[in-house]
């Protein structure tokens, strides 16, 4: 294939603008290849040149490098490519992406302390991400770096420090688990497929949208009875999609497609474009009701945080603007940008974690019959069977409390081997501010790209064993005491690590804890497709690859074939 039917094929609504693009590819390639970027000028030669001591892929290309590696060859196994890479190259590697230049991947858990703790300072998120993000996060948490992110932090940490905002999340993610539950009797009344994908994204976009806006969606409620309200999902799902496939190709391009309103990016610009819309109204609709409240309450300068978020409104809207109530002027934009980080990091890692999960229950039938073991034992009232929607009856109930969680051990220790195998995020990068030299002698020059592969990491024989590849629950279980092994947040990196580890970590495991008890308590989840045969696709987060349909039926009523005979 010529580069201009390539180019064609990526981006070409009509063959006339395909080929304008083509030519524009083409140039700014070019442009790319042989002109000096910001990065290159900032690195002297002597350094530049100590790139090259760093092993790379046996496809790596004269000029292209591996960008057809990401691009084309691997951009459906990109994870499993790159820690292929790490295995067989035997430590930290170069990668060459057009537009991108020279990035050095690393996965061990000394080397990702490095750059995430110990050198922070030096490694800041590098300009290309945060360019990628840009459009969609704004000036959100996780497209900033410095005094800005500092200043985000702060926020975000305030409010995950009241009481009042944990009990909320709880309160809501029980309302919405108890709901979730209806929803797949329902289902298993109709004795029909469903895509577990999309009622779990229901769920957390249900969850998210009152924790986040204060609002009810019943997207859960409506999907069952017909009325999908998928806009919001959809465009959503558009937006990880396309975001994830700017990091795999040169920045030029997708660039050069925005600008042209071609192909994807048409597509991503619609997305925020209707996200951007409901948000705005919402956000609008809180601060009106915001300042009425204010008004009507008379509130003092000396009135406390949690004062004000004990009245009707206890969303995360509500809660930003009232931390700001000595605040003049309330910046709309700065409050979409927080609730838009705050909202996609949370349903990306509760909905694909969760749909992974299912698919590792159909894999592994053993671990399932453990769980289910423990439930039996630590909370028998869950587990008895309900036949009556909304009430539970006799000794049983529905939503375990936070105490109930906290005896599900071996239930934490299947969730945390589902997120080692299936980490949500697989990848993040920082840049160099500085030349510097990582703990193992890799030198790496001011301005240079470094890719964590978090995927990877998580799947290292020398740090997990030689069983890397299996999912064994027991590995997270100290055999003496039969309590949970603390690990190293650099050895299992899933909710990153050092000054910029994910404040919401905690919600994530609490709410897949009681989702996964609540659901392996009621139901049997059957994939229809061969469990084995499924696999994952990039985004934001990683998630299940399709529809990921299933069959439901209730505990003891269904038919369950073993994926395995262990």
């Amino acid at each position: 294939m010529s580069s201009v039917s390539l180019f064609a094929t990526l981006a070409s609504p009509t063959s006339f603008v395909a080929l304008i693009t083509a030519a524009a590819s083409v140039f700014y390639m070019l442009l790319a290849q042989w002109t000096p970027t910001a990065r290159d000028r900032r690195c002297s030669s002597s350094n530049r040149k100590s790139l090259w001591t760093l092993p790379c892929p046996a496809s790596t290309l004269p000029i292209l490098g591996n960008t057809l590696d990401t691009l084309i060859t691997h951009r459906d196994r990109i994870y499993d490519w790159e820690t292929e890479q790490y295995e067989l190259l035997k430590g930290p590697w170069r990668l060459h992406i057009l537009g991108y230049g020279h990035s050095v991947v690393i996965a061990s858990p000394k080397l990702m302390e490095d750059v995430l703790e110990t050198q922070f300072e030096l490694f800041p998120k590098d300009d290309g991400m945060c360019t990628i993000f840009r459009d969609f996060f704004g000036r959100g948490i996780f497209a900033v770096n410095g005094d800005e992110w500092q200043h985000h932090r702060e926020q975000a940490s305030t409010l995950f420090s009241f009481q009042m905002f944990k009990h909320v999340m709880h309160e809501v993610v029980s309302e919405k688990v108890h709901t979730l539950r209806r929803v797949l009797t329902q289902y298993e009344a109709r004795r029909e497929a469903v895509s577990l994908r999309r009622v779990l994204s229901h769920f957390t976009g249900d969850v998210f949208s009152k924790i986040g806006f204060g609002i009810e969606r019943r997207c859960m409620e409506n999907g069952v009875n017909g009325y999908m309200l998928d806009d919001f999902v959809e465009a959503s799902e558009t937006i990880s999609q396309v975001l994830f496939a700017r990091f795999l190709q040169p920045m030029w391009l997708w660039k050069v497609k925005r600008f042209f309103n071609l192909g994807d990016e048409k597509k991503l610009k619609k997305s925020i474009r209707f996200l951007d819309f409901l948000m705005y109204n919402i956000i609008n609709e809180s601060i009106a009701k915001s300042s009425r409240r204010r008004r009507s309450t008379e509130v003092s300068n000396n009135l406390s945080m949690q004062a004000l978020v004990a009245g009707p409104r206890r969303d995360l809207i509500s809660m930003f603007m009232e931390s700001n109530v000595r605040t003049d002027a309330i910046d709309v934009e700065a409050i979409r940008d927080l609730v838009v980080s705050f909202i996609s990091s949370g349903t990306e890692t509760t909905s694909q974690g969760l749909s992974f999960f299912i698919v590792m229950m159909n894999r592994y039938p053993r671990v399932l019959r453990k769980i289910r073991d423990e439930l039996r034992l630590k909370l028998p009232g869950l587990m008895l069977r309900n036949d009556h929607d909304g009430d539970s009856g006799g000794d049983g109930f529905e939503v375990p409390s936070m105490q109930d969680l906290s005896c599900l051990i071996y239930l934490e220790a299947a969730i945390r081997e589902n997120l080692r195998l299936n980490p949500p995020v697989a990848i993040t990068t920082r840049a160099a501010t500085a030349d510097t030299i990582l703990s193992d002698g890799t030198f790496v020059p001011k301005g240079t790209r470094v890719i964590l592969c978090l995927y990877a990491a998580l799947r290292q024989k020398s740090v997990w064993g030689d069983d890397a590849n299996e999912f064994r629950p027991e590995r997270w279980i100290d055999p003496a005491t039969g309590s949970l092994l603390t690990m190293s947040p650099f050895q299992f990196p899933v909710f990153a690590a050092g000054p910029r580890v994910c404040l919401g970590r905690k919600l994530a495991m609490m709410e897949m804890k009681m989702l996964a008890a609540v659901i392996l308590s009621k139901f049997d989840i059957t994939t229809v497709e061969n469990p084995w045969d499924l696999t994952y696709e990039g985004g934001l987060a990683v998630s299940v690859k399709g529809p990921l349909m299933v069959n439901v039926s209730r505990v003891g009523r269904g038919t369950r074939k073993p994926a395995d005979s262990t």
